[in-house]
């Protein structure tokens, strides 16, 4: 989402992303990772890329928000 704010002369843009658009980003990295090494992408997959991706952060945040992703993908390990 885009908002623009104008309390003065110039407007001001804030992005603002959902945790729902955040981990589909994170699950569109892990996702083009794999492709770029010519990779299967399956749920599997992408639950071990985003591990892999989780021992180099260093930010909380996007470490709760992998596990949390990882967590989700797990429901269609099964499909």
């Amino acid at each position: 989402m885009l908002y623009i704010f104008s309390h003065s002369s110039k407007p001001e843009v804030y992005v603002f992303i959902s945790d729902e658009e955040q981990g589909n980003l994170l699950i569109g990295q892990a996702a083009m990772q794999l492709l770029l090494r010519s990779q299967d992408v399956t749920v599997q997959s992408l639950q071990k890329e985003m591990l892999m991706m989780a021992e180099n952060e260093s930010d909380e945040q996007r470490l709760v928000l992998m596990h949390e992703m990882r967590r989700w993908l797990a429901g269609y390990c099964s499909l």
